[in-house]
């Protein structure tokens, strides 16, 4: 029970966040201040078609999860050097 608890509040946590960013500016401003909870949210919104992409590009399941778990981690270790104009949507297209 304390599981499925916790998985609702995450939920309910990733929901708040699409309506508080108003623009990817502030997105990458929280990014960049080491918002864990933003980095979920980027990892739960893409995570699932970047995986699906990577797999037609690899034809390897595996390896797809691989290289998108690597982007992930980039963008984690690398925040700081994200910059202030950078648009989201474009790193997942």
């Amino acid at each position: 029970m304390p599981t499925f608890f916790y998985i609702n509040i995450k939920f309910y946590d990733i929901l708040k966040l699409k309506i508080t960013f108003l623009n990817d500016n502030e997105f990458i401003s929280f990014l960049k201040r080491g918002s864990f909870k933003v980095y979920q949210f980027l990892v739960t919104s893409y995570h699932q078609k970047l995986c699906i992409y990577a797999n037609i590009l690899t034809n390897d399941p595996h390896l797809a999860k691989d290289i998108v778990q690597n982007v992930f981690t980039s963008i984690w270790k690398n925040k700081n050097k994200l910059k202030d104009q950078f648009v989201v949507k474009k790193l997942f297209i």
